[in-house]
């Protein structure tokens, strides 16, 4: 018998349990299954689109996916500020309860990198002491 590594980066979510993501076009929502429940609970989630990475955010902790998402999932990601979760028996495939955490886009391009209106408008003047005289 060989020991062979874990398909998944130690520490990372899907290191220890089975997740299935799903985006619903008609719905414009994404949904998450997983198969254990979170410990600590989660409180959110945060999407970074440029490296597709998700992570999980829990009270004084941040886990990552442990992959990339799919580039066919990032326009849904982008578009969705609250993710639906289902803890899913994974022998019956039922769902055993359900809640929903909020996201937050993390990176350039997202509203919180654009330059905000601050209501100031005019000609600026380099002072006198800047133009030499």
């Amino acid at each position: 018998m060989t020991d062979q590594p874990p398909p998944y980066r130690p520490g990372t979510i899907l290191a220890e349990m089975l997740i299935d993501i799903y985006a619903s076009k008609k719905r414009n929502a994404v949904t998450i299954l997983h198969d254990k429940p979170f410990d600590p609970p989660l409180t959110g989630l945060e999407f970074h689109p440029q490296g597709r990475q998700l992570d999980f955010v829990f009270s004084g902790a941040r886990r990552n996916l442990g992959v990339p998402l799919r580039e066919a999932l990032v326009p849904h990601f982008k578009k969705s500020r609250f993710v639906t979760f289902f803890l899913v028996d994974p022998q019956s495939r039922t769902a055993l309860e359900g809640m929903q955490v909020p996201m937050t886009i993390v990176g350039p391009g997202t509203a919180g990198d654009r330059p905000k209106k601050t209501g100031l408008r005019g000609l600026f003047r380099r002072s006198e002491s800047e133009d030499g005289g």
